[in-house]
C-alpha cells in the first residue's frame, strides 16, 4: 500500500549530498546492485501537525483550500477525531487511521466519511503506528506492550506478533514500522538498537541495522520501503538517512545540506506514487 503525506507548501530546495551513483537493491539481488532514490526534502511547515506524517501519498496531495486535513479530523459530528498519528489505503480506497491515545483504528470511505472502528484487544498500550499489506490486512504497532496487532481485511483479530523480550528474543518498545513486495514487516525495534523483520504469519525472521555498532550510535525514528525492497530510516541524531536493501545489507546512507551548506535533519518518511522519497525535516 502507498503511504499518504499531506502537503501544505512547497518543498523546501536542498543539496543532497551522498553516493547517489550506487542503486537501491531489487529484490533477490545482491548489494551491489543498486540505484539511486529520488529525493525531496520538505521544511516542518510542509508538515501540517509536527507530531504526524501522513503515511499514504495521494495521486494529487491535498493543496492549501483542498479539504485541508488539519480542519478534516476536527468536525465531532461526522466522528472524526483530533490527532492523527498514522494512516494507511487499503485496495478499495478506504482510509485506516490511528488517533492519538485511541484505542482503535478509525476507517473512513475514499471522502472520508467514518464507517467504523476497527478496536485493538482491551489491554492495549501505547499504539505507535498501522500499516496494510497486498491482501488488505492489518497491523497496528503497540509499544508498550510490545507487540503488533494483525486484523484480517473485514477487521477481525487475527492474531499479535511479538512479545517482550531482550536482544532477539522479542520486542522492546517497538516504533514504526513498513512492509516490504514481500509482505514481511519491517519494526524499528527501539529498546533493541536494531530493525526486526517479521513474516507475515508471524514469525521473526532476522534483525539488521544494529544503532550501536563500531562506536557509532544511530536514533532510528521513522522507516519506510519503496516497491523494490529499498528500506530507508530516518536518524535525527546524526542527521543522516540509513538505507538498507530488503535482506538488512547496508547501502550508501543520503545526507542533505542547505545552499548555505547547514545540515538538514531528517524525521518523517514517505515514498509518493512516483517512487520519489519525501522527507520531512525536524
Amino acid at each position: 500500500m502507498q503511504r499518504r503525506l499531506f502537503l501544505k507548501s512547497s518543498a523546501t530546495a536542498l543539496l543532497i549530498s551522498a553516493p547517489l551513483s550506487r542503486p537501491v537493491a531489487a529484490l533477490n539481488s545482491s548489494p551491489s546492485a543498486h540505484t539511486a532514490i529520488k529525493t525531496q526534502w520538505l521544511s516542518k511547515q510542509d508538515d501540517f501537525n509536527q507530531q504526524l506524517l501522513k503515511r499514504l501519498i495521494p495521486a494529487n496531495p491535498v493543496l492549501p483550500g483542498q479539504n485541508d486535513p488539519a480542519s478534516i479530523f476536527s468536525n465531532s459530528q461526522t466522528h472524526l477525531y483530533h490527532a492523527p498519528i498514522a494512516q494507511a489505503k487499503n485496495s478499495l480506497g478506504q482510509h485506516f487511521v490511528l488517533h492519538q491515545s485511541d484505542n482503535a483504528v478509525v476507517v473512513y470511505d475514499q471522502a472520508y466519511q467514518y464507517i467504523k472502528r476497527i478496536k485493538v484487544p482491551s489491554n492495549y498500550g501505547q499504539l505507535s503506528d498501522i500499516a496494510i499489506d497486498h491482501t488488505d490486512r492489518l497491523y497496528v504497532v503497540d509499544a508498550t506492550q510490545h507487540t503488533l496487532y494483525q486484523f484480517s481485511a473485514q477487521g477481525q483479530l487475527q492474531q499479535t506478533i511479538g512479545h517482550f523480550g531482550l536482544g532477539t528474543q522479542g520486542l522492546n518498545g517497538p516504533a514504526r514500522m513498513a512492509l516490504d513486495p514481500d509482505n514481511n514487516l519491517h519494526v524499528i525495534d527501539k529498546g533493541n538498537g536494531h530493525i526486526k523483520v517479521f513474516s507475515d504469519q508471524g514469525h521473526y525472521l532476522f534483525h539488521y541495522g544494529s544503532t550501536r555498532l563500531m562506536g557509532k550510535t544511530k536514533y532510528f525514528h521513522d522507516i519506510a520501503i519503496n516497491q523494490t525492497g529499498t528500506v530507508v530510516l530516518t536518524d535525527m541524531l546524526n542527521q543522516t538517512l540509513w538505507q538498507y536493501d530488503h535482506a538488512g545489507h547496508a547501502l550508501p546512507p543520503l545526507t542533505a545540506t542547505t545552499l548555505s551548506g547547514t545540515p538538514k535533519t531528517p524525521k518523517w518518511l514517505a515514498f509518493d506514487t512516483q517512487a520519489t522519497l519525501l522527507v520531512v525535516q525536524a
